[in-house]
């Protein structure tokens, strides 16, 4: 009956685990933006001295806390906007390599930020020497 019907109609049902048809999330190309980096994995004690030290001081232009919703303190990522393409290029490549990125002895990890929408993060901002600390 179900052959049939699958007959009359023309085409086979989608199988959820057949990787044959790409899903709609993956049709879209990912875009990332050339003058932004992604920070994990960053100590508590970081400030913003530290994080242009250990990038370059005169690779980084601004830096955003990424907080918590809840509690409004800060959970270790953060948002860096650097002074030009190449200066995330470098960013990037010396992160990867075997010694990788420290900040007060410990290794953060760095990757390229995705772009979600047209909105600006960093227009208006006040630059924070420390991360927030909640409520």
């Amino acid at each position: 009956m179900k052959r049939k019907a699958e007959e009359i109609v023309g085409h086979k049902p989608l199988d959820p685990l057949s990787t044959s048809e790409p899903h709609p999330a993956s049709k879209r190309p990912k875009v990332y933006y050339k003058d932004r980096l992604f920070l994990r994995r960053v100590p508590l004690t970081a400030s913003f001295a530290k994080i242009k030290d250990s990038l370059g001081a005169d690779k980084v232009k601004n830096l955003i806390w990424l907080k918590d919703m809840e509690s409004g303190g800060f959970y270790g990522s953060c948002v860096v906007l650097m002074s030009a393409s190449s200066d995330t290029k470098q960013v990037l490549d010396i992160s990867t390599s075997k010694g990788g990125i420290k900040i007060d002895k410990k290794r953060i990890k760095v990757a390229e930020m995705f772009r979600k929408d047209d909105e600006d993060l960093f227009d208006g901002l006040v630059q924070r020497e420390y991360p927030p600390v909640g409520n």
